[in-house]
């Protein structure tokens, strides 16, 4: 099959123009970038998934919110929202997958928007407040030190498995450099993110969950992977990935989500 044409386009939101990434034709999906990614990052991502008969829109969410609102998820699922509306029409449902921070904000983005939700995917997501349960240490106690550090550990890994971690590193950089408040923003409600009652929500719906943890992640634990996935009643899958694994083996990432989503 040939390979699907990406073509970018502009949608306009609250008045400030996101570069979301669209291509492919058929059921509709969206995927949620992570912290201080740009859509371009996961273009591979976009033609994998269109190549196996998807709609694909990939959100340029942490560059449309305006610069005088709050990051908060309430924002950020708002401008998830209008971007659907743009890229799918008012009430048509969607499938929908979130990779690390994007995955918190697809959880209360699923929660909010249940009746056009129909199959969501966690990939390396964060949500849940746990971090270890043998020493009962939270999410929230990790310093901001800790997280950079995770960061660039699992970065110099993913050196060994793609050069499109260049990509990302250059995204991630360029995010901070261009809006430093509103990135570090974004990393504190990782840090402290505790969406429990949002996952509840999910759960008592009628939408189906698959989570996804990769094995050598340093970011995600196993045990924060585990705990989100008993609270959401999901579905769920250990690979043998980094925290990137989405961008850094696109082909496998499409292939295994497809199994679920066909």
């Amino acid at each position: 099959m040939s390979q699907a044409p990406i073509r970018r386009q502009v949608f306009e939101v609250d008045k400030f123009g996101g570069h979301h990434l669209h291509c492919g034709a058929g059921k509709n999906l969206m995927v949620v970038p992570g912290w201080a990614l740009k859509p371009a990052t996961y273009r591979q991502v976009a033609v994998e998934f269109a190549k196996l008969g998807h709609n694909v829109v990939i959100p340029d969410l942490y560059s449309v919110i305006p610069t005088a609102t709050k990051a908060c998820f309430e924002s950020y699922v708002e401008a998830l929202e209008k971007v659907a509306v743009e890229a799918f029409g008012e009430e048509a449902k969607f499938d929908l997958i979130g990779h690390s921070l994007g995955g918190a904000i697809s959880i209360e983005a699923a929660s909010a928007l249940t009746d056009r939700i129909e199959k969501l995917v966690l990939v390396n997501a964060i949500g849940h407040p746990t971090w270890s349960k043998d020493n009962d240490v939270s999410v929230r106690s990790r310093t901001l030190i800790d997280w950079s550090s995770a960061f660039i550990q699992d970065g110099a890994r993913s050196l060994l498995v793609s050069p499109q971690i260049f990509s990302a590193l250059f995204d991630g950089l360029g995010e901070i450099l261009k809006a430093p408040q509103r990135t570090i923003e974004c990393a504190l409600i990782a840090r402290s993110s505790d969406i429990r009652p949002a996952m509840q929500r999910v759960k008592d719906s009628e939408i189906e969950v698959l989570t996804i943890w990769g094995s050598r992640d340093v970011v995600v634990t196993r045990d924060l992977f585990e705990e989100m996935t008993s609270e959401l009643g999901a579905s769920s899958i250990v690979v043998d990935a980094n925290h990137g694994w989405p961008f850094l083996k696109p082909q496998a990432f499409a292939g295994t989500v497809q199994a679920f989503l066909a």
